[in-house]
């Protein structure tokens, strides 16, 4: 993906309706990049929106969840928290030692904080998801400002996901901003046989009628597909010994269901 492999700081906006994917995809492709090592730049941070009430608590958010590039799979830590504070703490100079201390209960410290904390995300690749399930007292206008400053000041990359059907009340100044932030716009529309190669990775018999039949039903909602895989899982398991003809006719069951 060049978006990935280039180090130019910009903003990329993915829509697309309920349920197509958009987060499973870009999760799969920024891990498949992190593993070939095509990441230009060396840090992460993935943020959904959702529940989050505050331009200081979505900075915080940010910082607390940035990784190295190197390391996308794995969930932040408190070893993760401790490496991004002493980025800060460098900066902070004779402070440092206290603004350490505070790492155990740095949740309390969010509003107060939060702009030292924020010191330290620069070059770096961030995932704000979720934008229309934000607190209510979040605007669109805010996470498009902060991406603008986070992009312009910091030379982050930025890719912004979202359903624009959701944003209700907010549809005219997200549109308002978004022509002067968003770098690069992707309508995420794929086709069924696309979801099925984002969607399903093992070659099974199983996994070979599943993928034909939402072809056939026009199936392309990728969080649709996952569920029915994850019965296809359970049934899997109860059929085994069982003539493989059984297991195609449930397949196609659950499927069709």
């Amino acid at each position: 993906m060049r978006f990935l492999s280039s180090g130019e700081a910009e903003v990329m906006c993915l829509t697309g309706h309920w349920g197509v994917g958009k987060t499973f995809a870009w999760r799969k492709y920024i891990q498949q990049a992190s593993r070939k090592k095509q990441i230009a730049l060396s840090r992460y941070s993935y943020v959904s929106l959702f529940g989050i009430n505050s331009l200081d608590a979505l900075k915080y958010t940010i910082f607390e969840n940035t990784v190295t590039s190197s390391d996308i799979s794995a969930a932040p830590t408190l070893e993760t928290l401790r490496l991004n504070a002493l980025a800060v703490a460098e900066r902070l100079g004779r402070k440092s030692v206290w603004f350490l201390q505070q790492i155990p209960r740095v949740a309390s410290y969010v509003g107060s904080l939060a702009p030292a904390w924020f010191l330290s995300v620069r070059k770096t690749v961030i995932c704000i998801d979720d934008i229309e399930r934000r607190g209510s007292n979040l605007t669109t206008r805010e996470v498009l400002g902060l991406a603008s400053m986070l992009k312009e000041q910091r030379g982050c990359k930025l890719a912004l996901i979202l359903n624009s059907d959701a944003l209700d009340g907010d549809k005219d100044e997200f549109r308002m901003y978004y022509e002067k932030v968003v770098d690069i716009s992707l309508d995420f529309a794929p086709t069924p046989a696309e979801c099925i190669a984002i969607a399903f990775e093992a070659n099974t018999k199983a996994v070979k009628w599943l993928a034909e039949n939402c072809v056939k039903l026009g199936i392309s909602n990728i969080r649709l597909m996952k569920r029915i895989e994850r019965l296809m899982r359970i049934v899997e398991n109860l059929l085994q010994g069982f003539d493989d003809e059984i297991l195609k006719q449930s397949v196609i069951s659950l499927t069709a269901t």
